[in-house]
């Protein structure tokens, strides 16, 4: 899970500020989930299980 928090924090870091700048409030989100998933509390879900959710509910409509 560090890992994992570590990579997203670095990606983050590398973008282009001045493309697309992260509000304060975004940031203060991004490191509170950060922090879940360093705590071990975060819930995560596998990606493979998200795209199938997705394409269930596009199915439905």
């Amino acid at each position: 899970m560090k890992e994992q928090s570590y990579l997203a924090e670095k990606l983050l870091e590398s973008r282009d500020q001045d493309d697309s700048p992260v509000s304060n409030e975004w940031r203060l989100e991004i490191d509170r989930r950060l922090d879940e998933i360093d705590a071990g509390t975060a819930i995560l879900v596998p990606h493979e299980q998200v795209m199938n959710s997705a394409r269930q509910l596009v199915r439905e409509l």
